[in-house]
């Protein structure tokens, strides 16, 4: 092999080991903003529940409780959404009254 064609393989093994490290580079920077991503879509999902244990006038324990218990969580949400409807409605007929 002469010298010149050593030099070209060796120009181009460089240039692969250089995309190499690129490309890791980038995988480890889309790995970095796929977990931000995820811990963000975490904290939405435990803010929405928050939120949603709050309106409902439900202790986050008497949830969990009801869960272990074999409800299922629509059921759950079902039954204090519509005691909240009905406490909304005692409330409006005691301002009429």
């Amino acid at each position: 092999m002469d010298k010149k064609a050593f030099e070209n393989i060796k120009k181009r093994n460089l240039a692969i080991d250089d995309k190499i490290a690129k490309n890791n580079e980038k995988i480890k920077s889309l790995e970095e903003a796929n977990k931000s991503l995820e811990l963000e879509k975490t904290n939405n999902q435990s803010t929405v529940m928050n939120s949603v244990i709050k309106m409902l006038h439900l202790k986050p324990y008497e949830f969990m409780e009801e869960i272990f218990n074999g409800k299922k969580a629509k059921e759950i949400l079902a039954e204090n959404s519509d005691e909240i409807e009905d406490e909304e409605k005692e409330e409006i007929e005691d301002e009429e009254k």
